[in-house]
């Protein structure tokens, strides 16, 4: 499927990559979210799979908080 149709707004979506900044206890990471997008919007409807990078990302913040990895 190339496109889908947002739920709430009714706009076409389609599958992209968007910077995302993560933050956590002074620690901060920007990663590649992928993810169902509209044209010009950074909000976006994300699948599992989609989340696997976004929780990938927080662990590895938390990770560095409990290290005291310099942020």
């Amino acid at each position: 499927m190339s496109h889908k149709i947002c739920p709430t707004s009714k706009r076409d979506l389609y599958r992209d990559t968007r910077p995302l900044t993560l933050r956590f206890e002074g620690h901060s990471l920007t990663i590649d979210m992928p993810g169902w997008y509209a044209e010009g919007d950074d909000q976006g409807l994300h699948t599992a799979e989609d989340m696997r990078v976004s929780d990938a990302a927080l662990r590895e913040l938390k990770r560095r908080a409990k290290e005291g990895v310099a942020a």
